[in-house]
């Protein structure tokens, strides 16, 4: 009898013998480094998200560079942003799919999402769509930074996923690129058709720079591996059935020999069609939600962002490298609608069938400075240093009633930091710094919703006021890095770093269901402080490049949400513990073949009883399954490349007692394919996700008591996307 374990054995196997016998042929072949260069370990890198300019092996931690080659290959198969990061990146969770980013992890936390250095993550009220403000087209690279750190202040403790924007040529050519893609399911549907379209055009001018793009981005409606319909997220927002737009635009002018201004604006909106409604699944039965034509009440989601940052770089100031940047960020998103428990009022009709929908609002205001001086009187000592401030107001409204669910919050923090390293003895560099962040937190008077105190025995749908106020902290973050070069290919390096960021506040003041209660003494306004321990070692020569890392990352008082009965997340204040390991390889195996692949592995705990014993498993909404990544890439003769990949998601146990946690995970395998043509008149490119078509129930629905009957999701089966980019 042939049963799902049956299929997905043969699945694993079929991956593993089709990436073996690929490796197998390539390394059959003379060695030699791409096109014939020597790679150089000591290149020196500049990695924007670092506030830095090392070279790539004196940087004590794990950060990743994704490349515009590498991220253009993985956008031929799908245009999932954070699903093509996790192909590269080791610890990232699989992707939901989905437009919302909630139960989507990096090292265990959440990661600050950046856009050039502009955040654009949302930890006062978060809404888990920060991952979705920006086209990837509009991207020439992404830096990661794995772990937590304080280098940007608010929000990494998971770790920095900084997208760095395009920009015109050096050389003084005009630029012009147009490209277009069609994507279908592999049955065809007509449904199931989406396109995109982009152009863009930039130009160094003597002094002056331009570079303008847009892209239009209209997606269908997915099946899963059985060719049904992928269940529609009608709540959180889905990326099936919608429309996108972007545009952006990066203008620079030299003002002086070594000085440039540049100003960057980006505005992007992603909206659902509404035209389609979701079909209930049954989870014990083991069916997946679906989805069928129909209109759901209200307005569908949309995610909009407007991103802009005014930027003065100078080479030579004062001896050193000086960059100084405003930045603004105002970002909405529109959640679908729901007959909620919570959102029922006596006083607004129809009252126990009241139907409504939340939007988020955050406005961001800021300004970064940083001043890099080497060898500061002469003492063989480079410094780093700068200030930061940041200033957010965040709030969340019913988009129907227009009530306040959550209040206006306002959270202002400038933080003065420096860091110096040095080479201590031959081949070790020693690095440490501190940095201050003040940071002052604040919410005027409000009222609760009548809601919160629905089971009040007493007084049930009871309306009062929560008596506004501040809370402020004052907060020194440290961190530490030793680097030891051994050889010329061998280096081992170590790090202790410290990383905040708020807990989702919005979800705390929203929550107050009794009175008397007033902002400035609710404990779990405090900050999520987590310690980052990590070593590791890397080996980098003309053909292999490696790197293992293991890490620790503890917080006293850490923040994990559990539902409450109506699918409405709250916030626990507890001790975490996470740890893991995690080893990337590639090898230049000849001329024409590359290989590699990485391997992460993560365990996380919780104090759950609050007795200062760290005893649960954390669900799966903080802890990603232990994942093997693997490639093989040819770039063959006449223009001709190809690239097989595949990802496997360990099984992996949860305690089921958690509130959190409604089952354990069975792993799957997903493999993908893409192959590109560079013809004289432009590249023509196929790519096919989920290239075995294997049928899955994803990560988070198997595992988080969240996924209920219209939430329990299949993933996507497979997918062709036929892709034609052509620069002129």
């Amino acid at each position: 009898m042939i049963t799902r374990e049956n299929v997905f054995s043969r699945h694993l196997t079929t991956t593993t013998y089709l990436l073996s016998t690929a490796c197998f042929m390539a390394l059959s072949n003379p060695v030699y480094a791409q096109d014939g260069a020597e790679v150089n370990p000591d290149e020196v890198i500049t990695v924007t998200a670092s506030r830095s300019q090392k070279s790539a092996k004196a940087i004590p931690s794990t950060i990743t560079l994704v490349s515009e080659n590498d991220l253009e290959n993985q956008l031929t198969i799908s245009n999932d942003l954070f699903a093509a990061i996790g192909n590269l990146v080791p610890s990232l969770s699989p992707s939901i799919q989905k437009l919302t980013s909630s139960g989507e992890s990096f090292r265990g936390r959440k990661p600050l999402y950046l856009i050039d250095g502009v955040p654009q993550s949302n930890p006062l009220r978060d809404g888990s769509r920060s991952s979705y403000t920006i086209d990837p087209y509009m991207i020439s690279r992404v830096e990661v930074i794995h772990g937590s750190n304080a280098i940007q202040g608010l929000g990494a403790t998971g770790g920095i996923i900084n997208y760095v924007t395009r920009e015109a040529n050096d050389d003084g050519s005009l630029e012009q690129r147009a490209g277009f893609q069609i994507t279908s399911d592999d049955d065809f549907h007509s449904n199931g058709f989406g396109y995109k379209g982009f152009y863009s055009v930039g130009q160094k001018v003597d002094k002056f720079d331009f570079y303008f793009a847009g892209s239009y981005h209209k997606r269908g409606i997915s099946y899963d591996g059985n060719d049904n319909i992928v269940g529609i997220y009608s709540v959180q927002g889905d990326l099936q059935d919608s429309k996108q737009y972007d545009l952006y635009g990066k203008v620079g002018y030299e003002i002086t020999e070594t000085g440039k201004l540049s100003l960057m604006v980006n505005r992007f909106n992603l909206k659902a069609s509404g035209n389609y409604v979701t079909v209930n699944g049954n989870k014990a039965l083991g069916i997946p939600t679906s989805g069928m034509k129909g209109v759901e009440p209200g307005t569908p989601p949309i995610n909009r962002a407007l991103t802009s940052s005014l930027t003065y770089d100078d080479k030579d100031f004062a001896g050193g490298i000086f960059s100084a940047s405003v930045y603004f960020q105002d970002f909405s998103a529109l959640y679908g609608g729901s007959i909620s428990a919570t959102f029922q009022d006596p006083a607004i009709p129809p009252f126990g069938t009241l139907y409504e929908q939340s939007r988020n609002t955050s406005q961001k205001i800021g300004a970064r400075t940083t001043y890099n001086l080497q060898n500061v009187a002469n003492s063989g000592i480079n410094m780093i240093t700068g200030v930061d401030w940041l200033n957010d107001k965040t709030y969340q409204e019913l988009y129907i009633t227009k009530r306040n669910w959550v209040p206006e919050t306002k959270f202002n923090n400038i933080a003065p930091f420096i860091q110096l390293d040095r080479e201590i003895v031959s081949n070790v560099t020693l690095s440490g710094g501190a940095r201050l962040e003040y940071a002052r937190l604040s919410a005027d008077d409000y009222e609760t919703l009548a809601g919160n105190t629905r089971n009040d025995p007493i007084n049930p749908y009871q309306i009062f006021t929560v008596e506004g106020g501040s809370q402020s902290f004052t907060e020194p973050l440290f961190n530490v890095g030793l680097v030891f070069d051994a050889t010329d290919e061998i280096t081992f390096f170590s790090s202790y770093s410290q990383g905040f960021t708020m807990p989702d506040v919005g979800r705390v003041l929203r929550a107050v269901s009794t009175p008397g209660v007033m902002v400035a003494n609710l404990l779990d306004l405090e900050p999520v402080i987590s310690d980052n321990l990590e070593f590791g070692v890397s080996y980098t020569d003309e053909i292999f490049d490696t790197k293992f890392s293991y890490f620790i990352s503890k917080s006293d008082l850490g923040s994990r949400l559990s539902p409450n009965s109506d699918g409405i997340f709250s916030v626990n204040r507890e001790k975490t513990r996470i740890k893991g390991f995690e080893v990337a390889l590639s090898a230049q195996v000849n001329d024409y073949f590359k290989i590699g692949g990485n391997y992460s592995n993560i365990e996380g705990h919780y104090d759950s009883d609050g007795d200062n014993v760290i005893d649960t498993r954390l669900p799966s909404i903080n802890i990603s399954p232990d994942t093997i990544n693997l490639y093989l890439q040819a770039d063959l003769q006449n223009g001709l490349t190809a690239r097989l990949q595949s990802s496997h998601y360990l099984d992996r146990e949860f305690d089921i007692t958690d509130s959190s946690t409604a089952g354990n995970f069975d792993g799957y395998t997903l493999v993908d394919f893409n192959l590109t043509y560079q013809s004289e008149v432009g590249k023509i490119s196929l790519g096919i996700e989920n290239l075995l078509d294997e049928y899955y129930i994803t990560y988070n629905s198997q595992t988080y008591s969240f996924a209920t009957d219209n939430r329990y999701f299949s993933g996507v089966g497979r997918t062709f996307t036929l892709g034609y980019m052509v620069d002129f």
